[in-house]
C-alpha cells in the first residue's frame, strides 16, 4: 500500500460488481470532510475473496486535487485501487487491512446506513455523529 493510504471497502452487489469505499478528503488533519464512494470493478480480478454482500476489504486511495482552486481545503475526488486484482502478496494486503482501525469500520458503516440507493453509483459526502455540518 505504498502508494496511497489504505481505506475501508466493501461489498455492495457481487452480482453487478459494486463496491463502496470510504474515505476522508481533508487535506489537513483538522478537515475530515467523510465521503462513500459507490463503484463498480470486475469481481472476477479480485483474488483471495469470498465474495458476497458486505465482504469487507481494503482499498487504496489516491487523492486527486482540484486543480481549478489552488486554496482548497479538501482533495476533489479520489480514485480507488483494490489490491486483490494487482498484489502478488496477500501478507501485505493483509497487514494492511489489519492497520484500518476499528473506528474507520464504524464510521463506514454508519456512512453506508445513510445511503439509501446502494446500487447508485458516485460519491456521497457522510456527515457523522459529532461533526459539524
Amino acid at each position: 500500500m505504498q502508494t496511497g493510504d489504505a481505506i475501508p471497502a466493501a461489498v455492495i452487489d457481487p452480482e453487478k460488481g459494486i463496491i463502496a469505499t470510504f474515505t476522508g478528503l481533508g487535506m489537513h488533519a483538522e478537515i475530515n470532510a467523510p465521503v462513500i464512494q459507490l463503484t463498480q470493478t470486475d469481481m472476477a480480478k479480485l483474488k483471495g475473496l469470498t465474495l458476497k454482500v458486505g465482504t469487507k476489504m481494503v482499498a487504496v486511495a489516491t487523492y486527486l486535487p482540484d486543480e481549478g482552486n489552488p486554496a482548497a481545503t479538501e482533495w476533489k475526488t479520489y480514485k480507488s485501487i483494490l489490491p486483490y486484482a494487482y498484489a502478488a502478496d496477500m501478507n501485505e494486503i493483509t497487514k494492511a487491512f489489519n492497520g484500518i482501525p476499528e473506528s474507520k469500520w464504524k464510521e463506514f458503516s454508519y456512512g453506508l446506513s445513510c445511503i439509501g440507493d446502494k446500487t447508485k453509483l458516485g460519491m456521497y459526502k457522510i456527515n457523522l455523529p459529532g461533526m459539524q455540518a
